[in-house]
């Protein structure tokens, strides 16, 4: 087989089918050039987090899966392999959860191509829990130029949200809830049901709740996103996890 192996010369399909994996684990597996992992799906990666900026952002570890808190302005997977700036050229494992490079917080990465397939299966049916911290603006400065933001959203006395409409034709369900105010703006706790691109920032912004430093979406300026993914939890082998992390608030306080 050729060094570089490119996804047109593969059966996709095929491979998807016999070895039941989803088609972002297979496209990660095409990347690393670890195609023969398929055919191991118990085989674990002992070098996973050799790099010293990985382990600085280690949360937790088993012989499956890891959970990192990816500092702002890192993206998860670069538009190539040689990108250096991101946690797909940092590691060895698996990319099977992705947040936007302007967003900090919890991430998992899966160690071997059995947790990887675990992953993408429970993220494609909404068996993953994941909850955000975000510094939004009290005031909405600009209107959002694009009719394809359908808005349905209903919200309560105790400050608690349901946004629900379409973006891009598809629909997207977010939660969330006030749980400090300030003069200027809300720290609000928030759970995307679905899990649409940029999903959070657009509910945020036709909500009339910017998020502050999210110039695209009408935030205000300042140094960064103030986006934070705080909690995640879920079932894994017989067994739950749930990891926490507030940096966000400890910015803020």
């Amino acid at each position: 087989m050729n060094k570089k192996i490119q996804s047109k010369n593969i059966d996709l399909k095929f491979l998807i089918k016999k070895y039941k994996i989803s088609y972002p684990v297979l496209k990660t597996l095409i990347r690393k050039n670890k195609i023969s992992d398929l055919k191991n799906f118990e085989k674990k990666e002992d070098k996973i987090f050799d790099n010293s900026k990985i382990k600085n952002m280690l949360v937790f570890e088993n012989e499956d899966f890891a959970i990192i808190n990816k500092p702002e302005g890192i993206a998860m997977q670069g538009e190539n392999d040689k990108a250096k700036d991101s946690i797909f050229s940092l590691t060895n494992g698996f990319i099977v959860h992705k947040i936007d490079k302007t967003t900090s917080g919890l991430a998992i990465i899966a160690k071997n191509t059995e947790a990887a397939k675990i992953f993408s299966e429970k993220f494609q049916n909404h068996e993953i829990k994941k909850e955000y911290l975000a510094l939004c603006s009290k005031i909405f400065h600009t209107k959002v130029g694009d009719s394809t933001f359908l808005n349905n959203s209903k919200h309560n006395e105790k400050k608690e949200f349901i946004w629900q409409n379409e973006i891009k034709n598809k629909e997207c369900l977010t939660k969330a809830i006030i749980i400090k105010e300030f003069s200027k703006y809300n720290l609000l706790k928030i759970q995307p049901v679905t899990g649409r691109k940029h999903q959070i920032r657009i509910h945020c912004s036709i909500n009339q709740m910017p998020i502050v430093g999210d110039l695209r979406y009408n935030g205000v300026d300042f140094k960064r996103i103030m986006l934070h993914c705080s909690l995640i939890s879920f079932d894994f082998k017989n067994q739950f996890f749930k990891f926490e992390n507030t940096d966000l608030i400890k910015m803020i306080s």
